[in-house]
């Protein structure tokens, strides 16, 4: 199948997921490691302000947009306060651009948005593949077992269903206060039971045909059944369904972050960034706006991918 024949939204969608997990693979490489500081003198900056790092001798390092030199001392003028330091004390001096400005601890927002990138997309990622394999097991095994298995799978079903998939998820992080790992589990574990009725109705829909009954007839054991049988067969549909679903677990991931729910500050994701530059939307209105774009693109990619994959 060439590049020209698939359907135009799905190529569509593939560029632009491509070109924002190009863009958070390889920003970091290109930029380099993100200066830290720990003052507030380069805080909320506008974008493409060039700011000079200076690393002390005991570890620490500030970040000011003007640093003067005065006799044997530096004199570091922010925003917010001016520090004066002896030339002594001082390491190194480097000198960089903020093309995206700080935050208002003056760390460098283009490089917490390419590394917020990173844990978002591998969150979700990990996430969707959790809900892939338990909604497929669960489903094939709802279809294939028997009346008794499949009405206590099915129930179980329902009533994970009856109940929104986003408050479960904020009542479960707010109890556990998630690290990583169980961030994936909270995302995976609650959002199969959709993905499960689909394998289960398209499992439903081909049992009878003549070679699955033929290889059930000759023996064939349940598991290479399912491998060599089922699955070939209900691939486009859950290929779709894979496609929304992380679209759907990147806007959850977003907004436990957003809400306080999800991982700790010092890990830094979209939702988070969107969550401290509302704060200072007057001051840098581009502190939310751009991981919010960010996070638009990435879900209408996944979106146009889904839609892609049903017209195919």
């Amino acid at each position: 199948m060439s590049w020209r024949s698939l359907p135009r939204r799905f190529r569509a969608g593939l560029l632009g997921l491509g070109t924002i997990c190009g863009a958070v693979l390889i920003g970091p490489l290109l930029l380099g490691p993100a200066p830290q500081t720990d003052s507030e003198h380069a805080a909320l900056l506008p974008p493409g302000t060039r700011i000079t790092i200076v690393e002390m001798n005991d570890g620490r390092h500030l970040a000011a947009p003007r640093v003067l030199e005065k006799g044997d001392n530096l004199i570091l003028e922010g925003r917010r306060q001016t520090t004066e330091v002896g030339k002594s004390a001082v390491s190194t001096r480097t000198s960089r651009r903020a093309w995206l400005g700080t935050d208002r601890f003056g760390r460098d927002v283009l490089h917490l948005m390419l590394r917020g990138g990173r844990v978002s997309i591998a969150i979700a990622g990990l996430g969707t593949l959790i809900a892939l394999l338990v909604g497929i097991v669960v489903g094939l095994t709802a279809a294939t077992a028997g009346p008794l298995i499949d009405g206590i799978l099915m129930r179980t079903v329902d009533a994970f269903l009856a109940f929104p998939a986003l408050l479960l998820l904020i009542l479960a992080a707010s109890v556990l206060r998630p690290g990583p790992t169980t961030l994936v589990l909270l995302l995976g574990l609650t959002s199969w039971m959709g993905l499960t009725r689909l394998v289960r109705g398209q499992v439903l829909s081909i049992r009878e045909r003549q070679f699955v009954l033929a290889a059930r007839v000759a023996g064939t054991p349940w598991y290479r059944v399912w491998i060599w049988h089922y699955l070939p067969e209900i691939r486009g549909p859950v290929a779709q369904d894979v496609a929304l679903r992380l679209g759907d677990l990147i806007l959850a991931e977003a907004t436990l972050s957003y809400l306080g729910l999800g991982l700790p500050p010092t890990t830094p994701t979209w939702g988070q960034l969107v969550s401290e530059g509302h704060r200072v939307m007057l001051d840098a209105w581009w502190l939310s706006t751009l991981p919010g774009v960010a996070i638009a693109l990435l879900v209408i990619s996944c979106a146009l991918i889904g839609d892609g994959l049903q017209d195919s």
